[in-house]
């Protein structure tokens, strides 16, 4: 097994799992997780658990000339190139 694959691994041998699983089975990481644009916690809810902030709600912008979601800070649609309008 070559050096990279060894390191993914925890020892002892007979209990091998592999750390990316570990980290993930332990919710680490959260789609639905926001941060609070007041005091900058990270929350998962409605509301911020910390000052009760409310979550910002997302706009989405669509092109003009397609209807493809534009992403944010996108100047021009990557789809048919039109200018994104402010």
């Amino acid at each position: 097994m070559s050096s990279a694959a060894q390191s993914i691994w925890q020892e002892p041998a007979q209990n091998q799992v592999p750390v990316q699983n570990a980290q993930q089975a332990s919710g680490s990481s959260n789609a639905n997780e926001w941060e609070c644009p007041n005091c900058k916690t990270k929350a998962t809810g409605k509301f911020c658990p910390e000052c009760g902030t409310k979550k910002p709600e997302v706009s989405k912008k669509f092109c003009s000339n397609c209807g493809k979601e534009i992403k944010d800070g996108a100047k021009f649609c990557s789809e048919c190139g039109t200018k994104v309008e402010e």
